[in-house]
């Protein structure tokens, strides 16, 4: 070895027999390699150091001529990074034993914290005879790397929880409208709830009416404080429901360490389990505590801000629809005492005065519209708070017609709907209404009403009716629709941003591990893109809008072959049978006819036998052009199909493939095919092939 001729630099030279033109050319490219920021250093087979460059003793933390005849052992703090000396030391010797080049990449203790990603590269110095003389190493900080890395793995995985919380926030909220008794309530908000909030065991208590104790309505996983619940629960107790019910507040405890600390005997009862952290959250109706929803994981929790939110919007929807089966139930037990008063009353004139006082106290504190209509649907009588809704003072409204009152209000439903209750003496419920009252002139508002024959002595006498204004829910149902429109919409950027960096990523790193990653982001990037897509129509369809088309002249054979042949790719071992009739050709939007074509094409796909071919015919007759998928699988249950094309909906039979979806596919679809003036039927039936029609007038 001989030191480099380059200023201020020595530089370990091992000389062979080439010719001396080639060694003074390789040595001026060591040369250059050594003053360059790349950290290089040499070791001899006994792994000592040879020599380092200045970038290496600074990564060190050692002057380069204190590296020379030491070990790597023997540096600064490598106590602290014994793992990694271990295993450069193993690398090493394989190049020594093997005199083939390798790599490692490691991580070792930061100066100031944390960890620092290091590739290094080790390449044999070889003598004239082939003998490895020498190792040289050179050492790259990959820190930043893996953090870019790690930055978008982190905003992949924010992005699928996102939609994820958004799909189990529409199921909860669809399973709650649903719901209409209480019962019905407690059992969605105890399953649906507890299983959207990844909770091992849920339960919902009641505060009873005298708001002493707590009744279990639904539970579901184990007991969710394991305290008895059969039975009534004292409010006072000291566990977390009866705090979270006596205080209006939200009680969070992360770790079995945070319940030892308030609720030592709740922590006694957990022990022998494996539930590891608890919740107890209010239900709060009007600013009243009306149920406690208690939640248990069997894991440690953070319940961190945007975990409290979830948990906490969850709760207040779970609360509307308590307090609205609530009221539900207090209206209809109200109508039927009120029916059976106003009976009485012909019966037992006697008791006439009685029953009117009892009647009137009904009237007075009710917390919902209520109305008695004769037999010519002229109002008879109603109370404070519907005179409020219409905004008509009391004494006004007996012996007029609802149109003569509120003419804001197209009640032509109304009034058939009472004739009928009249003709039939069966209730009509939950008939909703909407338009303007003097109340808020011109604003419309909605109600839900509920008639009731009133009899007496079997005659039915006129018409009850229970009006409650859902102007507020229905309002909150076009902010849903707003949020996953705008949901749809603000995805985009931050999924255009990810787009990007992936590929800018896959051109820097030219090919390996990081571009296959970067396959795999671009690829999910693009099924991130197709979902929000459809989630964008969603909102628009349930927002009253219709599917944007840009018609031109286009024709249907060759979308069909089009599609065919990406649905045939993309479902390898599968066969697509086509067969067109006459000149399909017509004014439509290719790109969305396409999307339905290729939905009802997977769909067949993914619901038949692998074995089995699905058949796309097109045809044109006179006035309409028609497109039929037929598939061999078994056939759709026949209370599924006339709601198979609703939203969030799916035929419950086996699928060939694991593809899932958002439920969304047909609806959408049906969407399309309306907007283009045409629809989407099907026939499926025990013993026949399953056939989707798309029709489109030419």
């Amino acid at each position: 070895m001989e030191s480099a001729r380059s200023p201020g630099t020595t530089v370990p030279r091992l000389r062979t027999q080439a010719s001396e033109a080639a060694s003074e050319v390789a040595f001026a490219l060591l040369d250059g390699l050594w003053s360059s920021p790349i950290a290089v250093g040499i070791f001899d087979r006994a792994l000592r150091f040879v020599q380092v460059n200045e970038a290496l003793a600074a990564i060190n933390g050692l002057p380069p001529e204190r590296h020379v005849g030491i070990r790597l052992g023997d540096l600064p703090r490598a106590d602290e990074h014994a793992e990694p000396i271990a295993r450069i030391e193993a690398r090493l010797r394989d190049v020594f034993s093997t005199g083939r080049a390798a790599t490692l990449e490691v991580r070792s203790p930061g100066a100031e914290g944390g960890f620092t990603d290091w590739r290094c590269a080790y390449y044999p110095v070889l003598t004239a005879g082939g003998d490895v003389r020498a190792v040289c190493a050179v050492v790259a900080d990959v820190t930043e790397e893996r953090d870019r890395q790690a930055g978008l793995e982190r905003a992949r995985r924010e992005a699928e929880r996102g939609a994820a919380r958004v799909a189990l926030l529409q199921d909860v909220t669809a399973a709650l409208s649903a719901a209409r008794t209480v019962p019905d309530v407690g059992r969605v908000v105890a399953e649906r709830v507890g299983l959207a909030l990844g909770a091992s065991a849920a339960s919902i208590r009641r505060v009873d009416a005298d708001r002493a104790s707590l009744v279990t309505l639904a539970e579901s996983g184990a007991p969710a404080d394991s305290v008895p619940v059969r039975g009534p629960m004292p409010i006072d107790a000291a566990l977390p429901v009866g705090d979270a019910a006596r205080r209006n507040e939200a009680i969070w405890l992360p770790s079995l360490e945070d319940v030892a600390a308030r609720y030592p005997e709740l922590a006694g009862r957990l022990a022998g389990t494996a539930h590891r952290a608890f919740a107890a959250v209010p239900l709060d109706a009007g600013g009243k505590v009306i149920a406690v929803l208690g939640l248990l994981y069997d894991a440690p929790q953070t319940f961190d801000l945007e975990e409290r939110a979830l948990v906490l919007a969850l709760a207040d929807q779970s609360a509307q629809a308590l307090d609205r089966a609530l009221l539900f139930e207090e209206a209809q037990r109200l109508m039927e005492e009120a029916t059976r008063l106003y009976d009485s009353e012909r019966r037992l004139r006697e008791e006439a005065e009685r029953a009117r006082g009892l009647l009137d106290a009904i009237f007075e504190n009710a917390p919902i519209g209520i109305g008695f209509f004769d037999r010519d649907a002229r109002f008879v009588r109603v109370n404070p708070r519907l005179a409020e809704m219409n905004g008509v003072p009391v004494e006004a409204h007996p012996g007029r017609t609802i149109p003569e009152l509120l003419p804001g209000i197209p009640l032509d439903s109304a009034t058939a709907g009472m004739r009928q209750v009249i003709d039939t003496g069966r209730p009509l419920l939950d008939v909703e209404l909407a338009g303007e009252t003097p109340a808020a002139p011109g604003k419309t508002r909605h109600w839900l009403e509920s008639w009731y024959p009133v009899r007496a002595g079997g005659e039915v006498l006129g018409v009850g009716a229970l009006v409650r204004e859902v102007t507020a829910e229905r309002a909150s149902e076009e902010f849903q629709r707003n949020v996953l429109g705008i949901v749809g919409h603000d995805l985009r950027n931050p999924l255009a941003a990810v787009v990007a960096s992936a590929q800018l990523l896959r051109r820097v790193a030219g090919g390996g591990d990081v571009s296959r990653l970067t396959d795999r982001i671009l690829a999910n990037a693009g099924r991130m893109d197709r979902i929000i897509a459809v989630l964008v129509d969603y909102a628009r369809v349930r927002g009253g809008q219709r599917v944007p088309i840009r018609r031109r002249t286009c024709e249907l054979g060759g979308i069909c072959r089009t599609v065919a042949e990406e649905c045939e790719a993309s479902h390898a071992g599968r066969e697509v049978v086509l067969r067109g009739e006459g000149d399909a050709t017509g004014q439509w939007d290719p790109d969305r006819i396409g999307q339905v074509i290729a939905n009802l094409l997977s769909n067949a796909l993914d619901y038949s036998p692998p074995a089995t071919p699905v058949e796309v015919v097109w045809r044109a007759t006179p006035g309409e052009a028609l497109v039929e998928v037929a598939n061999e699988g078994p056939p759709i249950p026949a209370e599924i199909l006339p709601r198979l094309f609703e939203p969030f909906r799916r035929a419950e039979r086996g699928r060939s493939s694991r593809r899932e979806g958002l439920g969304l596919g047909l609806f959408i679809a049906q969407s399309i095919a309306t907007a283009h003036g045409g629809r989407i039927e099907v026939r499926s039936a025990p013993g026949e092939r399953t056939v989707f029609v798309l029709r489109l007038p030419m």
